[in-house]
């Protein structure tokens, strides 16, 4: 179902990638798991336009939104139709080879994204609504660490974020995840009823005052 599947991990977080990969299932039924080095915002300040005055403050984050677009443009590069993309704090459900297999067996065969984890935002105005038994269509996902893109949905993206953002974006919205989820009301986003990854409670490398907490 996906062309390519790659983990996304910064050179000086070797310990991330090594927790990651021991907790990858055994039973893997997609493609074997690439190592993307990830754009570390530390060491390269971002643009005057993300986030002006607060623009060093927001390098984790700038950091992020690199390493996931770099994903994009590569996949759209080789002309792959799909891929399925992880950070090194996804946390793997237990009986996920099972579960993970009847989702996407009830996915419409007209997606554009697929969430294996995340959190629902707007969900007072734009909740998601029930497709199946084992499917929920999104309308604003937020999270990154574990979810699939088609080759349309990855053009959009990268031709609507890959330029100067407005400078009125308030700067709790330059979250990557956060841009992201602005394109699912006009996407087809699918996610499980229950979350299939969490993500491994520790320090966010986004945000150096910010904790992750497993949403599993």
């Amino acid at each position: 179902m996906f062309d390519r599947c790659v983990v996304i991990n910064l050179d000086r977080r070797p310990e991330r990638l090594a927790a990651f990969r021991l907790r990858v299932p055994r039973d893997w039924a997609f493609p074997p798991i690439k190592l993307v080095p990830a754009f570390d915002g530390l060491t390269c300040e971002p643009p005057a336009w993300y986030g002006g005055s607060h623009r060093r403050r927001l390098a984790g984050s700038w950091g992020c939104f690199q390493s996931h677009l770099g994903v994009y443009k590569q996949a759209i590069a080789d002309r792959l139709e799909s891929v399925l993309i992880f950070e090194d704090d996804a946390v793997f459900a237990p009986d996920f080879p099972e579960r993970s297999a009847a989702f996407l067996d009830c996915v419409p065969d007209d997606w554009d994204a697929i969430y294996f984890g995340g959190q629902h935002l707007w969900t007072d105005t734009t909740p998601p609504t029930r497709v199946n038994e084992h499917v929920i269509r999104g309308r604003n996902v937020n999270r990154t660490h574990a979810y699939a893109m088609r080759r349309g949905m990855l053009e959009k993206c990268v031709a609507a974020m890959d330029r100067p953002w407005p400078k009125q974006t308030p700067v709790n919205c330059y979250n990557f995840d956060f841009q992201l989820g602005r394109l699912h009301s006009r996407s087809r986003v699918y996610c499980p009823t229950r979350w299939l990854c969490g993500q491994a409670a520790g320090l966010s490398d986004v945000n150096p005052h910010g904790r992750f907490f497993s949403t599993l």
